[in-house]
């Protein structure tokens, strides 16, 4: 009775912290756009008064311009801009707030649907092309911003640039990128894609909880998953394919929220036959794999292919998303393998580490739900 009472206290002390990292989760990751600060830069050609430029501003919904307004330093600058070098005359500055953009594939999506609050869009006229020469990015270091910036040639050609965190200057090159910076970046930009998209690490947590100890089974689960989501990010980001983002992510949520409905009812009805997910799991993880390739695709048009490496670009990217996904794999059985020695060694009872596996995947369907909710409204 003591060693119940005592592991109770524990139990309830996990409960606490479990639902305030999933409430703080929630916050940070409830948006596809997340703290993304997207700028285009788009080259008209030269013209009479001299080379026109366009830039649009992509606003992230995740922090408030209004609470930055409030300080000092910010009253009298742009909250968040970009200054173009040789500025000869500025022509027009429009702002949206419910903006709907065409894709690079001819896809038309709204902003918001990609978390983002506003778009700002501003033409200029300036003395020289801007290669060789330095973009000024504002914001504020402590709004934590991951900036993307995409120049698009007036010839057609597309750099993409990722500067990295809180700097505030950056050199365009005069040449186009070369191959092992953009497999790199891309690399970068897959990894921090799956470790910042809380809705796919769900889903993997998912499947590893039903694969459990049969690590054979998981190895070819997560296999079906990589193979599959491959194949859809790769034919989506080629325009092969097209699909509605919010419908997507809809299915998205809905497909774990499937996983955690199986969890839950196996948990449950321990002594029953197991369903065909816990039975055929890789069959389950390649299907709803084709699905999130097309989530991780719609990460890509963020960022912007290259028009030249593209196939290097998109390989890469994969392989960004892969590792990240298999550092998550081994950071979850590493904190699995603990609470597995803490019940070997009496610590925390079994019946208990089972009570507390519950909680985790209770509030994983809350959280799930209400996805499944947000993702509805924004269908319409």
């Amino acid at each position: 009775m003591h060693i119940f009472s005592f592991s109770t206290l524990k139990v309830k002390t996990i409960k606490n912290v479990f639902l305030l990292f999933f409430l703080f989760i929630s916050y940070a990751y409830s948006h596809p756009g997340g703290n993304t600060l997207y700028i285009e830069v788009n080259a008209q050609g030269k013209q009479e008064n001299g080379f026109l430029y366009e830039v649009k501003l992509y606003f992230p919904d995740t922090i408030s311009e209004e609470v930055y307004k409030t300080k000092k330093e910010y009253q009298n600058r742009p909250f968040i801009s970009a200054l173009l070098p040789n500025v000869t005359q500025k022509i027009d500055e429009t702002t949206l707030y419910d903006a709907t953009v065409k894709a690079d594939n001819g896809q038309t999506f709204n902003i918001r649907d990609y978390g983002f609050s506003k778009l700002i869009i501003s033409h200029y006229f300036l003395s020289e092309p801007i290669e060789g020469k330095n973009i000024e990015i504002n914001y504020p270091d402590d709004a934590y911003l991951i900036v993307l910036i995409k120049l698009s040639s007036a010839e057609g050609s597309v750099q993409t640039l990722f500067p990295s965190e809180n700097e505030h200057s950056l050199l365009v090159p005069e040449q186009k990128t070369s191959m092992p910076k953009i497999i790199v970046n891309f690399i970068q930009n897959g990894i921090m894609h799956i470790l910042e998209g809380f809705d796919h690490l769900l889903f993997i947590f998912s499947l590893t909880l039903i694969a459990g100890r049969r690590y054979s089974v998981l190895f070819w689960t997560i296999t079906g998953f990589t193979l599959s989501h491959s194949i859809t990010l790769i034919l989506t980001s080629l325009g092969l394919i097209n699909f509605y983002p919010p419908l997507i992510e809809l299915g998205i949520a809905l497909s774990i929220l499937y996983l955690l409905v199986e969890i839950l009812l196996k948990d449950k009805l321990r002594d029953i036959k197991p369903s065909f997910t816990y039975r055929f799991p890789v069959i389950v993880s390649t299907c709803f794999g084709l699905l999130h390739g097309m989530g991780f695709a719609s990460a890509l048009k963020e960022v912007g292919l290259p028009k030249e490496g593209l196939i290097p670009a998109l390989l890469s990217f994969n392989i960004g998303v892969e590792i990240g996904q298999l550092l998550f794999v081994f950071v979850l059985y590493g904190v699995l393998g603990i609470f597995t020695l803490l019940t070997a060694s009496k610590i925390f009872v079994k019946e208990n580490s089972f009570f507390a596996r519950r909680i985790v995947v209770i509030l994983a369907f809350c959280l799930t739900l209400f996805w499944t909710y947000q993702r509805t409204l924004a269908l319409f």
